[in-house]
């Protein structure tokens, strides 16, 4: 997820038995960041560095899921399309929103679990070469990796 946050320590009060954290996210998902902090703070304390097993599963209401219909085949390809096309971009950003993008569509937690099964039937079948092209990203950035966001789309092309 890239998340990157930044952790300051300080002297507490004057007895010198305390500490304060202070936990900065610097980029990143929030929801990751909420977790990620919760297990600092865990392990500052002395419990591990686990958060909580607490679910943060959302659910659709029954009578709001009885209304879904999911994507036409003709939908997810003009998406995949869609998807081609930026991953073609000069511009790192567009690649990487590209990828997050095919990540969420194929992830079962953050699309509906049959839908992200067809999307990535798509990939695997090669729809329009994206497989290959995703294949090419990761080979050519693995191999010249310059800064942050060369190792974002690496690790994105391999999810």
């Amino acid at each position: 997820n890239f998340l990157y946050y930044q952790i300051n320590l300080y002297a507490g009060d004057e007895s010198g038995r305390s500490t304060l954290v202070e936990i900065i996210k610097m980029k990143g998902c929030g929801l990751s960041f909420m977790n990620e902090r919760e297990a600092v703070m865990n392990a500052a304390k002395g419990f591990g560095g686990a958060p909580s097993l607490r679910s943060l599963d959302m659910t659709i209401p029954p009578d709001l899921l009885s209304l879904y219909e999911p994507p036409s085949d003709t939908e997810i390809e003009t998406s995949l399309d869609r998807i081609i096309d930026q991953i073609h971009s000069k511009h790192d950003s567009a690649v990487i929103f590209a990828l997050q993008n095919i990540h969420a569509m194929t992830t079962q937690d953050k699309y509906y679990s049959e839908d992200a099964d067809r999307v990535s039937m798509y990939i695997i079948k090669n729809y329009n070469c994206i497989r290959d092209m995703i294949t090419s990203i990761y080979a050519n950035r693995v191999s010249n990796m310059e800064g942050d966001r060369s190792e974002e789309i690496c690790s994105l092309s391999l999810i």
